[in-house]
């Protein structure tokens, strides 16, 4: 089992969902100066590329697995294209879920009250591949609510076999950092200072000064 078609508007990030068109055989994700498209068809699967200028790159493929992993790297989903390699799906502060060579694993924290945390590495079975695969992260939600509900029989199937390291954590949260809007500042109106006023302070200490001076020297 791996990833396929159907499943793939629900691995987007929110900020790239806005932008993303999909029906039953075409899912198609534009930017500002590039547009990409994954078209599924009775025996292959095609991503084309679009820039701004009109040019169009094809590509054709006949596993389903290898076209979807592809769409993600291409539209900045995924860090790597590389199946052997450990690759952060979805994430959020307290879990991770996570795909390898066409296996998944959730890597989930589970709060103990006042007691702390514990971590919990699950690796999907056959009946929850086949649910992520029909109903994408929607189950993947649900199945993280259930192992918190019932995080006592989940943590016997904890197997720290594969995971995602800090380094790929850090690298898919760069991926995914959007870029700050740029502040233009106020430019504040100031009134014109009127100069009449220091001139005559000016005027009426000078006039002391000599006021002053002139009464010493008598």
């Amino acid at each position: 089992m791996s990833l396929n078609f159907q499943v793939l508007p629900s691995l987007f990030p929110h900020h790239k969902k806005k932008l993303l068109i999909h029906s039953d055989r075409l899912i198609s994700y534009k930017d500002h100066l590039n547009e990409w498209r994954i078209t599924s068809t009775s025996n292959k699967f095609l991503i084309e590329m679009r820039d701004k200028n009109g040019s169009i790159n094809l590509f054709s493929y006949d596993l389903e697995y290898k076209a979807c992993l592809d769409f993600l790297y291409l539209c900045q989903v995924i860090t790597t294209n590389n199946p052997n390699t450990p690759k952060i799906l979805v994430a959020e502060a307290d879990y991770r879920f996570c795909e390898k060579n066409g296996s998944y694993s959730l890597e989930i924290w589970i709060m103990l009250g006042t007691k702390g945390e514990r971590y919990l590495h699950i690796e999907l079975n056959q009946n929850e591949i086949e649910a992520f695969e029909e109903n994408g992260m929607s189950f993947i939600y649900q199945l993280i609510s259930k192992i918190e509900k019932e995080e006592v029989i989940y943590q016997k199937r904890s197997r720290p076999n594969w995971y995602t390291d800090s380094q790929e954590y850090r690298d898919w949260i760069e991926l995914h950092t959007q870029e700050k809007p740029k502040i233009i500042e106020k430019i504040i109106y100031q009134e014109p200072q009127k100069k009449g006023g220091k001139f005559l302070i000016f005027f009426i200490l000078l006039l002391v000064t000599l006021y002053v001076l002139f009464f010493i020297n008598l």
